[in-house]
């Protein structure tokens, strides 16, 4: 192969860009407020107190950096207000932890590192929202903001990623690595990347890759609801080598639309492949289950691929009115093939009209190896047949969830298939941490 690598872009979307300004001390009893008032755009203000800051600090068409010389040592009991802060401006947080919210709108940039934010995060019309390394005791709303970055970060609720456009009409991007949600993410952003984190449950639109994380349900809380639910006629996702579980419910009563894996409904499009889908599922035998205990469900799709995927303990105990299949999907638009696939209790392989081609009918490690999709574009990493599971195909990480070095947030390579002495371009976008 004669390989022209026409392009290579590795975009450093993470860390913290210090000011260049005066610095501007605030002691003990001193007000940041005060410190604020008298800054101008590029200053630098730094906490040297190591103790609590009382009191609510506004930024008012300032780009300023505000920091603490030591993190764990220093707080401030009060509320962060940044306004104004118009394009090519940043405003700058680190090291220290705050008590109350963190509300930013503008134009500009806004970067957290090394900070814990007592409440909860809220960004609206900004260029860019840079997080690494923070702790949001709430939730997390991002609003028309074109570029959404985060690493090695946790939101303890929710998090909404919303408006596929930005207040100029340009398509937004929300990156989230390494990161977790401990309840519910929404991202309606034209193109999203999730990779090597944890979430529970998550409603996502637009252009997407989803690889390497963990969706689990907390099994034990009986809380049903869906892992990664797909919507829209221009959302299209990459769903590989995930492990997608416990969306479970115990529920006498009746159950629609839960305890549900994937689902795609909309003529949203999707390719699935290598995932771990499992325990999603009602265990209690009475009641009525309308399209519910399911692995994957398509409600209606443009075209989705479920290949490699390893599926068992999907379904509800006994019998179901619909629902209760470790797929359920139509016969139209939806290929299924080379699964390894255990039926739960009464509940089905596949159903709903889909054909199921060259399954496995195992969850045994050893049946799994080279059962997978066997043309070449999902080879594994040692270049051999694709193992069905998470561990199957070369497009993630082995290191992912720790490692601090780049990580690729999109690959492109034209064409995949290169004759000997042919040309193919490669692209590649990447994020790392400075």
């Amino acid at each position: 192969m004669k390989s022209s690598i026409l392009t290579f872009f590795l975009s450093l979307f993470l860390g913290t860009t210090l000011a260049h300004g005066a610095v501007i001390t605030v002691g003990s009893g001193e007000s940041i407020q005060t410190a604020v008032d008298g800054a101008a755009d590029g200053d630098e203000i730094v906490l040297t107190y190591p103790g609590q800051y009382v009191g609510n600090v506004t930024v008012n068409g300032k780009g300023l950096t505000i920091r603490s010389l030591n993190q764990a040592l220093t707080s401030v009991l009060g509320n962060f207000s940044v306004t104004g802060l118009t394009a090519g401006k940043e405003m700058n947080f680190q090291s220290f932890n705050f008590s109350g919210d963190l509300n930013c709108t503008g134009a500009g940039i806004l970067r957290v590192k090394d900070v814990q934010i007592g409440n909860s995060l809220i960004g609206s019309g900004l260029a860019k929202i840079v997080l690494q390394d923070v702790e949001i005791m709430n939730s997390l709303s991002a609003s028309q903001v074109t570029d959404c970055y985060i690493r090695r970060s946790t939101i303890t609720k929710t998090a909404n990623i919303e408006g596929n456009q930005d207040a100029n009409g340009n398509p937004t991007r929300f990156v989230f690595l390494q990161s977790t949600i401990k309840e519910k993410l929404t991202s309606t952003t034209a193109k999203s990347w999730i990779g090597y984190s944890n979430l529970e449950e998550s409603y996502l639109e637009g252009t997407l890759e989803i690889v390497k994380n963990v969706f689990y349900g907390k099994m034990h809380d009986n809380t049903g609801g869906i892992g990664i639910d797909l919507n829209g006629t221009n959302t299209t996702a990459n769903i590989h080598n995930n492990k997608i579980w416990g969306f479970k419910e115990d529920d006498s009563g009746t159950l629609n639309n839960q305890s549900i894996g994937i689902r795609i409904s909309g003529d949203a499009k999707a390719n699935i492949f290598n995932n771990q889908i499992t325990y999603n599922l009602d265990t209690r035998g009475n009641g009525t289950e309308i399209y519910s205990g399911m692995g994957i469900y398509v409600v209606q799709t443009a075209g989705t691929k479920i290949f490699g995927n390893l599926f068992f303990d999907n379904g509800v105990n006994g019998d179901s009115d619909t629902g209760a299949a470790n797929i359920w999907a139509p016969a139209q638009n939806v290929t299924i093939a080379y699964n390894a696939m255990i039926a739960y209790s009464t509940s089905g392989l596949v159903r709903g009209g889909a054909e199921n081609h060259a399954v496995v009918n195992s969850k045994t490690s050893a049946d799994l190896v080279d059962k997978g999709h066997p043309d070449v574009t999902h080879q594994d990493k040692d270049g051999s047949r694709n193992n069905i599971g998470p561990s199957g195909g070369r497009n993630y990480l082995t290191n992912g969830t720790t490692t601090n070095g780049p990580i690729p947030i999109s690959f492109t390579a034209d064409p995949l298939a290169v004759p000997i002495g042919g040309t193919v371009t490669i692209e590649s976008t990447g994020a790392t941490v400075k």
